[in-house]
């Protein structure tokens, strides 16, 4: 296993995967019809579908999650290489916070505002949102789908240590010890307790293991070692993906089909192998080119144009024109956060965020040239 680190190019971190941009935006897109034209519907497994025409489809989406874990596997790597532990940080704070602390406030508004609850509990749970560690601390989330950020955040955390024990250059080992760790707990071969499930992401590791490992693959090439590390990820996503879609059965009362869930989990794993064997053909989106940028705003905003335009709101005589207009209002708006909110915040944050990190490089660096 050699030096990821030794081995990556000088533009490999400004490395832009188009193929990625629009598999990103499209399982947020798959997300968002997956609760518009499905989930959203049904309560206590009534098995209510407002689209049955289009519902055998949209009950797929939930697949979405699964490609957002191993796109942010292959890219958490390549932003991670060759970075310091407080760069990394400030990397993800400026990625993740400018759009999420305004969907926030606009979910709290609409969830809870309109609702009527606006009591001292209510306001604590807004402050506690916006940090984003609401999980963590013991609060409920403003809006559901706040739960992937606490996915996420768990995976950054693991990529810090790595970082700040200096050993990203064992990133592969780590890889390995982390994916068997997990197989040892799911053969019972040793018991975990919950915090240590949390902690090492039980459910859904397999897609960020794989897609750092699929980043090492087109970074270095593919090995024996490589083949056999994505080969289980791979069979185990079709475990994981059958279980949850089971999972999504029992809420929702509707039957799904477990080889569609595994074709589309397989589907996604032979696309980023032919990514990273650079086997895609290069793709020139001209004027779409920031399609996938609008993917964060899209998925942080959706659910809130849900319940305010969409569900229990639905005009049978227009039901699918309904169901179109708020999807295109719900990209519009993810365009407006990202072109309004986002870019401005993001760059009063990075240059907040960067006299910090330069402090801390330096200090490193002295710190460094005065060992022995």
């Amino acid at each position: 296993m050699s030096d990821p680190t030794m081995t990556a190019a000088p533009s490999t971190e400004k490395q832009r995967f188009v193929v990625l941009d629009l598999l990103r935006f499209a399982a947020a897109l798959a997300v968002v019809l997956f609760h518009f034209g499905f989930r959203g519907w049904i309560e206590d497994a009534s098995g209510y579908l407002a689209f049955p025409n289009f519902a055998h489809i949209a009950k797929y989406g939930f697949l979405g999650v699964d490609a957002f874990f191993l796109i942010s596997g292959f890219v958490i790597l390549l932003t991670a290489l060759n970075r310091s532990p407080s760069s990394f940080v400030a990397s993800r704070i400026t990625r993740l916070y400018p759009a999420y602390w305004l969907c926030v406030c606009a979910a709290f508004a609409g969830f809870y505002l309109l609702e009527g609850r606006n009591d001292g509990e209510a306001w604590l749970t807004w402050l506690v949102n916006l940090t984003m560690f609401q999980e963590f601390l013991g609060a409920e989330h403003i809006d559901g789908i706040y739960w992937t950020l606490a996915v996420e955040l768990r995976f950054y955390l693991l990529i810090f240590i790595v970082l700040l024990l200096g050993q990203m250059r064992r990133i592969e080992y780590f890889l390995w010890l982390w994916l068997g760790s997990l197989l040892l707990i799911d053969l019972h071969v040793v018991s975990s307790p919950q915090w240590l499930d949390e902690a090492l992401l039980r459910p859904w590791a397999h897609y960020f293991i794989a897609g750092a490992a699929f980043y090492l693959v087109w970074l270095q090439g593919l090995r024996w070692h490589r083949w056999l590390l994505l080969g289980l990820c791979a069979l185990r996503a079709v475990q994981h993906a059958y279980w949850y879609m089971l999972l999504k059965v029992k809420l929702t009362a509707v039957p799904m089909d477990r080889w569609v869930v595994c074709a589309v989990v397989l589907g996604l794993f032979a696309l980023f192998m032919a990514i990273a064997l650079r086997k895609v053909p290069a793709i020139k989106l001209g004027r779409l080119a920031g399609v996938g940028a609008l993917t964060y705003p899209l998925y942080l905003v959706h659910e809130l144009l849900g319940k305010l335009l969409l569900f229990g709101k639905l005009d049978e005589r227009f039901s699918s024109l309904q169901l179109i207009a708020v999807t295109a209002l719900a990209v519009l708006c993810a365009w407006a956060i990202q072109r309004g909110a986002e870019q401005p915040l993001a760059g009063w944050l990075n240059k907040k965020l960067q006299p910090r990190v330069s402090l801390v490089k330096a200090q490193t660096l002295e710190a460094r040239s005065e060992s022995p």
